[in-house]
């Protein structure tokens, strides 16, 4: 390495050097660092606190028999599987016995309609038949 090379090279490195000693003064040393954590984490509750506080926040809520209880108890006067079984088929029948009368009645009807069709068709042949 030429001398020039090297002088350059110590001169970039100096003045580097020079750079972190201006900043190095900034930096907190490992004491106060450990310390500035210290007085961070002091205000923040500790373990035995959150347990104590999440002990107290559950303490109102039902346990779980009470709430089994409380489903048995809302879902007592709701009717059975069979119950909804034997109204679904009850209303079945009456929906079949009224679909019944109204076929019955539709029957009717067509049956009023094709005879009259028919008479019709009777008296335009008796009128054909007359010409």
């Amino acid at each position: 390495m030429e001398d020039e090379d090297r002088d350059a090279l110590l001169q970039n490195l100096d003045a580097r050097l020079g750079r972190v000693e201006q900043f190095l003064p900034s930096l907190s040393t490992r004491e106060e660092t450990h310390a500035a954590i210290k007085e961070a984490v002091a205000p923040l509750p500790t373990r035995e606190h959150m347990h104590a506080a999440i002990k107290e926040a559950v303490a109102p809520l039902p346990t779980r028999e009470q709430m089994h209880a409380a489903i048995r108890e809302a879902v007592a006067p709701l009717p059975t599987r069979e119950e909804m079984r034997a109204v679904i088929k009850e209303e079945g029948a009456k929906s079949r016995h009224h679909m019944d009368i109204l076929v019955d009645s539709l029957r009717d009807d067509i049956r009023i309609v094709v005879e009259g069709h028919v008479a019709l068709g009777r008296r335009v042949t008796a009128l054909e038949d007359r010409r």
